[in-house]
């Protein structure tokens, strides 16, 4: 049983920062990504000639999401060795085709992050779920089609 790929959010990996599609590997399908990065926390300030405090952008803290991923078991396994590897890869976010436009692309959130994967439940279809946690080490950007190089580069 394969889910339902047009609704759903695709997740890549690749060593490449900037891949084209044959650099990409779908590992997994969900339904639901949580946040990959905070909003910056708030700096609060107030001197002796104001009434009250107020708050001005600070820094955004490093985030640790755990994502729900489903897959077949070959995929698990090509996905835990990356994981045992405790190597850095890119990440592509890839939103469905559906939240945007006729002849757009869709959004894509990337970043490098290094990864554990453990194990959660098997579903109805004999898919597997897993929990796959990103410990972040980029920014995260954001692109409509897959991220391009820089000029120069």
């Amino acid at each position: 049983m394969t889910p339902k790929t047009g609704t759903l959010t695709k997740i890549y990996i690749s060593e490449k920062e900037y891949p084209v599609e044959a650099d990409l590997d779908l590992i997994m399908y969900t339904e639901e990504i949580p946040a990959v990065e905070d909003p910056a926390e708030a700096i609060s300030y107030q001197t002796t000639d104001m009434d009250g405090e107020e708050q001005s952008k600070g820094s955004k803290k490093a985030t640790t999401p755990a994502i729900p991923v489903l897959y077949k078991s070959e995929q698990h396994d090509a996905l835990k060795e990356k994981a045992d590897s405790n190597k850095s890869y890119y990440f592509f976010i890839r939103y469905p085709q559906s939240t945007c436009a006729d002849g757009e692309q869709p959004l894509v959130k990337s970043f490098s992050a290094q990864m554990d994967l453990t194990g959660d439940t098997i579903t109805a279809g004999d898919i597997i779920k897993d929990t796959l946690t990103l410990y972040r080490n980029s920014s995260v950007r954001e692109s409509h089609g897959l991220p391009v190089a820089p000029a120069g580069n």
